[in-house]
């Protein structure tokens, strides 16, 4: 199982809710060493900033900008992006379909 795989440490028998909706609680899902590098990687929102579409000067509060999904993944880590790949993948959204298919 990849290191990045937020279920990699899920015990069924306590973090799994199916009342209401289902829900998936897992503790620690990360390994300490990756949580820090990605916590500590996290683009800045200037970073982000920068990929505004219409190239604005500064930020104003409570303005909506348009910034592009593709274009502002530039401003991610490596790590950052394959953490991102994994869970947009098929892969990982099957995975989820698989557990919550086999509680009633």
């Amino acid at each position: 199982m990849s290191k990045y795989n937020l279920l990699q440490y899920l015990d069924k028998s306590n973090t799994i809710i199916m009342e209401q909706y289902p829900i998936i609680i897992i503790k620690n899902a990360l390994p300490h060493n990756l949580y820090e590098e990605l916590l500590n990687n996290y683009p800045s929102i200037s970073d982000c900033f920068k990929y505004d579409s219409k190239n604005h000067k500064i930020m104003i509060p409570n303005t909506i900008y348009e910034i592009n999904c593709l274009e502002s993944f530039e401003c991610f880590s490596d790590k950052f992006k394959t953490f991102i790949e994994f869970h947009a993948s098929e892969n990982f959204s099957n995975e989820i379909v698989k557990i919550f298919k086999t509680f009633p």
